[in-house]
């Protein structure tokens, strides 16, 4: 398997990966709430973080350098809703294929 790394430095309310229509990854529901995601911690940390912890890592289910290996996505409830002026990184991680990473279009809404 081959790692992919997504930073996201805006306001984010969903996150779909999709392949030729077909999702691949979905953070949070899409429903116009931030209800699922936390409160904003105003604090930064350092990567990797912690996938049992609210910090600026969101894992979905893989191995990880430094981590582990997570069987099942690391819960919503530690996503951060917003980026602050003092948090200002929310990273995202998943794995993807790495054939797939080389002849397929993604796209991220």
């Amino acid at each position: 398997m081959s790692k992919a790394f997504l930073y996201i430095s805006s306001l984010m309310l969903l996150f779909h990966l999709n392949l030729y229509g077909e999702n691949i990854f979905t953070l949070g529901i899409d429903d116009e709430s931030q209800a699922e995601f936390s409160q904003e911690s105003f604090n930064s940390n350092s990567a990797p973080g912690s996938p049992t912890l609210k910090d600026d890592d969101y894992y979905f289910s893989g191995n990880y350098d430094g981590i582990g290996v997570l069987r099942s996505d690391e819960d919503i409830v530690n996503f951060e809703r917003a980026v602050t002026n003092g948090d200002k990184n929310n990273r995202i991680h998943f794995h993807l294929d790495s054939n797939d990473i080389i002849n397929n279009e993604y796209t991220l809404t």
